[in-house]
């Protein structure tokens, strides 16, 4: 194009400001050839700051590109990513991805948040005169992608700003990773203050809507954006997806212990509440940290611990321990390097936060505590859960209601916060004063814990931690699973290594020699 033309194409637009970027750089007339056949105007890529420059692609050089820049909440250029546009390469600065594209604009907080899963799409909206547009940074994650600490790491950032926001309008792709996106965008904000679009169906993003439909059918999708359903009469086809995804999956079964013979008992299914007791010293809690560290390992969960009865530091001692299957201590054989210890560290610091009531001279309420756990979930984005024990939350009842009523209603409320975040809680509740039978305690269920039967009634799943020290060995016991896929009742042994704090499945034994024999040398005194 040569510079007669450049009054033609640009005809209808505005005198674009000063933009100072770079060393007042602006969109080349290729670039802006590019952004007019995807129906973005001169306005919009001025609004948006965009820019031209030379950059380095691994395959092609230097190269002239667009630059989408990425502002913080103050106007300050942060990073920017860039778009080959005649090889359709990208790059991006180091650090990239830690912010949404589009905050330098002034955002109307009575108004939704429009979130787009691609900077086209956030040019999109802005295209129609929309405000408060964005882009999440990294696109939508992969089906199945289990570690998305950098992806979402705006989350952690941004979180005062977000909450400031009453809803939030998910703009994201209709394919399947978009979903994906949408899902654990929902999860995050929780599904009551997110609105999703209708697109048509050659479309897959606002952008393609743009090109294909115009700007008045774009504004019309915004303007008809409708509340996920929260209560409603669905057809089977509304959960097509969700029943596939069973199908594929084989058996139905939630994320492995990371144990065989436990996951044959019961596994951990993302949106339910499992109870765990046993009596005092069993190692319930123990057992816990141990399914934490493994599914941490295996599926890089994230959690959130309201561990009352454990120091923080001291929790994160024996969580690294299970991280590193070494003793923490000095004078433990085989124990941890300094190196090693602060390599165990860093590993906690990426999959655990604590909500620390320690300082607080009253007992933490149920309120408290699940406003930390949603807030983790905003800005962490955790999957687990622990509240150890129940008898250190202060349980508030009307004065008309007593403690089987108050524990009812608590344990609704725990589960309807697991399945609006798709969190797994772990709620820790002591028995009642077992009594003997014959000299040995028996198995305590969810009947048995102290103050209501509701503790069985009303969990997903229940487990209970019994140790058997004269023979070497624990024993995991599940006696309910709401659903036969999930798990079921019977028992499971693990081995436990006191050194590491670590438990492991039990060998092979020969069917001639007793569990007892097998383990005559071990002890498993301080479990």
């Amino acid at each position: 194009m040569n510079i007669e033309d450049l009054d033609s194409l640009f005809a209808e637009e505005p005198e674009p400001a000063p933009q100072p970027v770079l060393g007042e750089v602006r969109v080349e007339l290729d670039h802006m050839e590019y952004l007019k056949m995807r129906g973005i105007s001169l306005r919009t890529a001025t609004e948006a700051k965009l820019f031209s420059v030379t950059k380095f692609f691994r395959e092609g050089g230097e190269t002239r590109c667009i630059a989408f820049p990425y502002y913080d909440l103050s106007g300050t250029l942060i990073s920017s990513k860039y778009r080959s546009v005649r090889e359709k390469k990208f790059t991006q600065d180091p650090g990239a991805g830690g912010l949404l594209f589009g905050l330098q604009q002034k955002f109307d907080y009575d108004l939704p948040l429009v979130i787009c899963e691609g900077e086209m799409d956030a040019l999109s909206v802005a295209e129609v005169g929309a405000s408060n547009w964005v882009s999440v940074p990294a696109g939508a994650p992969a089906k199945g992608e289990k570690n998305t600490s950098q992806r979402f790491s705006w989350f952690s950032e941004l979180q005062d700003f977000l909450e400031r926001f009453k809803t939030y309008v998910l703009a994201t792709d209709n394919d399947g990773p978009g979903k994906a996106l949408q899902e654990e965008l929902t999860r995050r904000f929780g599904r009551s203050k997110c609105l999703t679009l209708d697109y048509p169906n050659n479309c897959k993003d606002l952008n393609d809507v743009l090109m294909k439909h115009g700007r008045d059918a774009l504004q019309n999708i915004l303007d008809n954006a409708k509340p996920l359903p929260l209560t409603a009469l669905n057809t089977a086809d509304h959960y097509y997806e969700q029943v596939m995804d069973l199908f594929l999956k084989g058996d139905g079964k939630g994320e492995s212990t990371g144990f065989a013979n436990v996951d044959e008992i019961y596994t951990v299914a993302p949106g339910q509440m499992t109870v765990v007791t046993g009596v005092p010293s069993s190692g319930k809690s123990n057992f816990l940290d141990q399914i934490m560290v493994n599914l941490a390992q295996r599926n890089e969960w994230k959690f959130a611990v309201a561990s009352m009865e454990n120091e923080p530091a001291k929790h994160l001692a024996k969580l690294s321990e299970m991280y590193m299957k070494k003793p923490f201590f000095q004078g433990w054989p085989g124990c941890m390097t300094i190196d090693e210890a602060k390599r165990a560290h860093r590993w906690c610091q990426d999959h655990f936060v604590f909500l620390d009531f320690a300082s607080s001279k009253d007992l933490p309420t149920l309120d408290s505590l699940l406003d930390r756990a949603y807030a983790a979930v905003i800005r962490f984005g955790i999957k687990g859960l622990v509240i150890d024990p129940y008898n250190c939350i202060e349980v508030q009842r009307s004065k008309d209601s007593n403690e089987t009523e108050a524990v009812s209603s608590m344990l609704s409320r725990v589960s309807a916060f697991a399945k609006t975040y798709q969190v797994h809680v772990w709620f820790v509740a002591h028995p009642a004063k077992m009594m003997r039978e014959g000299g040995r305690i028996p198995v305590p269920t969810g009947y048995d814990i102290s103050g209501s039967a509701h503790w069985y009634n009303k969990t997903d799943c229940g487990i209970t931690v019994q140790r058997k020290d004269m023979d070497g060995y624990v024993e995991i016991h599940s006696w309910k699973c709401r659903f036969k896929w999930v798990g079921k009742q019977g028992m499971a042994r693990l081995k436990y290594d006191i050194p590491t704090s670590t438990y492991y499945e039990l060998p092979n034994l020969d069917r001639s020699a007793s569990v007892a024999e097998m383990f005559a040398d071990d002890s498993l005194d301080g479990l």
